[in-house]
């Protein structure tokens, strides 16, 4: 089992409909070389809006994860976490709780900001 998950947060408001999908291959070939340099398991580039999280990109998370991933963002705890990495423009690290298959067993995140 791997054991490194990479997590990139995105802070800044989507491109427009027509840029969407170059900026959308550009993602994840930006995830599937961050996993093939880290030996990260799966990556996901995940953004805040005013209904929560949403995982704009991935690169080898399944849809059974990517649903328990998405409740996980949910929890108000991951939440604050997530928001914090975004306000102190930190990367950081969490252990993940046993029972959810998220196939690891740490989640790394790196904000970033194309402004």
């Amino acid at each position: 089992m791997f054991l490194l998950c990479c997590i990139i947060v995105v802070t800044t408001i989507l491109p427009k409909p027509k840029e969407e999908m170059a900026n959308s291959v550009f993602i994840e070939t930006a995830l599937k070389d961050a996993c093939q340099i880290t030996g990260a398991f799966w990556a996901a580039c995940i953004e805040k809006n005013n209904s929560g999280w949403i995982i704009e990109a991935s690169y080898r998370l399944n849809k059974k994860r990517r649903g328990l991933v998405r409740d996980y963002f949910y929890l108000k705890a991951v939440d604050t976490w997530l928001c914090g990495a975004i306000t102190g423009g930190r990367s950081r690290s969490r252990k993940l709780p046993e029972g959810p298959d998220f196939g690891v067993k740490r989640l790394y995140t790196f904000p970033v900001s194309s402004q």
